[in-house]
């Protein structure tokens, strides 16, 4: 029993994005290594959320609505009255993610930030967002293979 609801639990959040470190590492997105707002979900995985951004709820499909409670808890947000506002998964606008073609404008938008942000490092060769690169030049000072920056 409890075999299959951890399987549950992980093929559920693979599906909504929810695989990011847990503390102690930092809230760093496994591909682009901006750091992200991160929450524990209701089923001990850790989700990004893009920081900043927080959409009338009316406009996001249904799957991809995250609401964080009082407690600290983020929910994906499905069926129910909605709220007025949410957050959405930093992983489907992530500047190294395949362009959001079929979502609700607002994610485009995001993508095209974060992957302006991408040309940017990839010009620089150095991730200035997150805390590791002032300390250490974090990933992106490492050599990589040429990318098509736009």
């Amino acid at each position: 029993m409890v075999e299959a609801e951890a399987e549950t639990d992980h093929e559920q959040a693979q599906g909504e994005g929810a695989d990011a470190p847990a503390p102690p590492a930092p809230p760093v997105c496994q591909a682009c290594g901006r750091e992200q707002d991160r929450f524990p979900t209701g089923y001990r995985h850790w989700i990004l959320l893009e920081p900043r951004i927080d959409p009338a709820a009316h406009g996001i499909p249904e799957g991809q609505r995250w609401v964080v409670g009082g407690d600290g808890m983020a929910v994906n947000w499905v069926g129910g009255r909605l709220p007025p506002t949410c957050r959405i998964a930093h992983r489907p606008v992530c500047g190294r993610s395949p362009r959001p073609e079929h979502l609700p404008r607002i994610f485009l938008a995001v993508w095209e930030l974060n992957a302006s942000y991408e040309r940017r490092i990839y010009q620089q060769d150095a991730l200035p967002f997150t805390s590791e690169a002032e300390t250490s030049g974090g990933p992106g000072t490492q050599s990589s293979p040429a990318r098509d920056p736009g």
